[in-house]
């Protein structure tokens, strides 16, 4: 992807290497910048650093939703089996069955932990290892927002990176490995992350990880119209399981950019329960020619 003909506008980002994973050695590569800067010199500058210097993306899919009720799922949905039908969806990329040379599928999830993205993550990896490819030819970037700290408060460990997103304080009390003083919080992040995308906002910033992720995708998509002589449109996913109204704001979002290009399609998994269940309920009625009424109170 790099080249020398494609300059980076220089923005302020913090780079460091993390644990995710006590005693783990290997590192997730973390970037952290804040609202002084422009998300747009911060996403260039991110993916110019040698750590985020990435093959070109033959598909975007970004996880959304979330599994938190067991009671809400349908007895025939397996989190196993789901999770394991999208690592393969991703060896096949990963395999170039699709025959295109230095491109890899590109998999979005939050830096918070979810069990399903860690599994998914987790047996992607396993299944590349397995079969000799490259875990360069799997790309997973946890993107979140926390409090604007200065760059020299930048998290640079599992514990102040759990501080930073959940807010609480004491965040920057440094040791040289994860250890117990992450035991509490263990689960507070996907460990599973190769590499992870902070963005430090204030309190009126309307910036949040949709806006973060939508810049991430148009800077990758600029790097690739600049690469190749072709206009190519990268297919651009959302994989939606579970999930409640939190989730309705950025799916709305990435389906309603204005630039045709730039738009995600939804994929919804039936049977996962919360707002996945109900959008395909949704579906099924428009498509059989009923109608849907929604009712609007503050009270709900």
């Amino acid at each position: 992807m790099s080249s020398s003909e494609l300059i980076s506008p220089t923005a302020n980002v913090s780079f460091s290497h993390v644990s995710l994973q006590p005693g783990e050695k290997r590192s997730a590569q973390l970037a952290y910048f804040n609202h002084e800067e422009d998300i747009g010199n911060a996403m260039q500058t991110i993916f110019h650093e040698k750590n985020f210097d990435l093959p070109l993306p033959k598909i975007f899919i970004t996880l959304e939703g979330g599994l938190n009720n067991n009671s809400e799922r349908s007895n025939d949905f397996s989190e196993k089996q789901f999770s394991t039908s999208v690592a393969k969806f991703l060896l096949d990329i990963g395999r170039n069955k699709l025959k295109v040379q230095n491109d890899a599928p590109w998999l979005f999830t939050y830096v918070r932990h979810d069990f399903v993205a860690g599994r998914i993550i987790q047996t992607t990896k396993q299944q590349y290892l397995a079969n000799d490819i490259p875990l360069t030819r799997f790309v997973n970037i946890g993107i979140d927002v926390c409090q604007s700290m200065p760059l020299e408060n930048a998290p640079y460990d599992y514990q102040s990176i759990v501080s930073a997103i959940t807010g609480t304080k004491n965040v920057f009390l440094r040791t040289d490995s994860v250890g117990d003083e992450c035991t509490n919080s263990y689960r507070t992040l996907n460990k599973r992350l190769s590499r992870l995308i902070l963005y430090g906002r204030q309190k009126q910033d309307l910036v949040d990880r949709c806006t973060i992720l939508q810049r991430c995708v148009d800077e990758m998509s600029r790097l690739q119209e600049c690469s190749t002589s072709e206009s190519l449109v990268v297919p651009k996913i959302i994989l939606l399981y579970g999930g409640d109204v939190v989730n309705v704001s950025s799916i709305y979002r990435l389906m309603n950019v204005e630039l045709e290009q730039r738009k995600f399609g939804l994929v919804i998994i039936r049977g996962s329960g919360g707002l996945a269940d109900v959008l395909a309920w949704v579906s099924d009625k428009i498509r059989g020619g009923g109608s849907v009424c929604f009712h609007n109170s503050d009270r709900m």
